[in-house]
Parts: C-alpha cells; structure tokens; sequence
C-alpha cells in the first residue's frame, strides 16, 4: 500500500505535474488503475506458465513490461487526463 501511494504522489507530482483535479478523485481512479494492472499481470501468468506450459520468468517479464507501459499511458491518460 506505501508503494502505490508512493507511486501515485510521485505520478502526480513529478511526472504528470500541474494537474488540477481533485486528488481525490484521481487517487480512486489510480488505485482502479493498479487494480487492473494486477488482475492483468496475473492473466498473463497464468496462461502463460499454466495453460501454455512456458517459462516463467519469460512471463513474469513479459506481464512486467505491460504493466509498465498500461501503467503510464493509464496514468496521463485516464487518471491525471494530460
């Protein structure tokens, strides 16, 4: 929970700053947002390693990667709207 937190004050404030929404309701819709991100991660693992029987670390890595990318355009598009 620190880390999400952590994560979305730093979104906010450094890397989509100048944002003049309620940080409530920014907060909500970044919290949906890791919520997503997790259930996908998992999706991702889970047909990559139990149906279709791979590596996974590959997956794991493939699921990070994303993550990452989903999480920034998430981010400045739908949480912050830049």
């Amino acid at each position: 929970m620190a880390g999400i937190t952590a994560s979305f004050l730093g979104s906010r404030y450094f890397v989509f700053p100048g944002t003049t929404e309620s940080v409530w309701h920014q907060l909500a819709r970044f919290w949906l947002l890791y919520a997503i991100l997790a259930l996908m991660q998992a999706g991702v693992l889970f047909i990559w390693t139990d149906v279709a029987k791979l590596d996974y670390r590959a997956g794991f890595l493939i699921g990070t990667f994303l993550q990452m990318v989903c999480s920034y355009f998430g981010g400045k598009h739908w949480v912050f709207k830049r």
